[in-house]
């Protein structure tokens, strides 16, 4: 089912000055040494949303299409980042991302190219970073694939824990939360009415 757009960006297109320019912002949760995020807007400048700032990369590249298809599979999004140095490539390889959190914003800025308002911002994908792949193009790495994987994907995965106590040990060791498992199938339920 498609997204509609929230109700001051439909209202503002529809006044006489209707103009709104679209942005991405990709806000991108790499430890980036500090333990914070990374944010970027393909824009120029820095950026505040939310309380974060976001960087100015111009146009930072590709994105794939974000589909919303009818039933809980959600295709993964592929964003290629242009430009980046060698080493802010290196260090983002060896950083710990796969599984952490990516989101993507649409943001829409006025004729004057300020940000029109929170209101004016929407989360067109939640999900996870997936994979990290480096580009190469005639010897020089400058270029990154990163694909990342909505939260509806998690859905088609099924989980193989029985929730055993020697199941629950091997995730925990020490914790008996499960010993008593196993028991639990031969007592009797008694209901009582208070």
């Amino acid at each position: 089912m498609p997204k509609s757009l929230n109700a001051n960006v439909v209202t503002k297109l529809a006044s006489s000055d209707g103009v709104l320019y679209p942005r991405l912002l990709l806000k991108l949760a790499f430890d980036a040494g500090d333990g914070g995020d990374t944010n970027i807007w393909n824009g120029i400048g820095d950026l505040t949303y939310n309380s974060d700032t976001y960087s100015g990369v111009g146009n930072f590249g590709t994105l794939t299409d974000i589909t919303e298809p009818g039933n809980i599979s959600q295709p993964e999004v592929e964003a290629q980042l242009n430009g980046i140095p060698s080493e802010i490539i290196s260090l983002a390889l060896g950083a710990e991302y796969q599984g952490r959190l990516a989101y993507i914003y649409m943001a829409f800025f006025d004729s004057d190219h300020t940000l029109a308002g929170d209101t004016y911002v929407e989360n067109v994908f939640t999900g996870t970073m997936e994979q990290l792949t480096p580009v190469t193009v005639g010897g020089e790495t400058d270029s990154i694939v990163l694909r990342m994987r909505s939260y509806f994907a998690e859905f088609e995965n099924t989980v193989e824990r029985k929730y055993t106590s020697g199941d629950w040990l091997v995730h925990q060791p020490g914790d008996n939360l499960c010993s008593f498992v196993a028991r639990m199938s031969d007592r009797d339920t008694v209901w009582e009415e208070t």
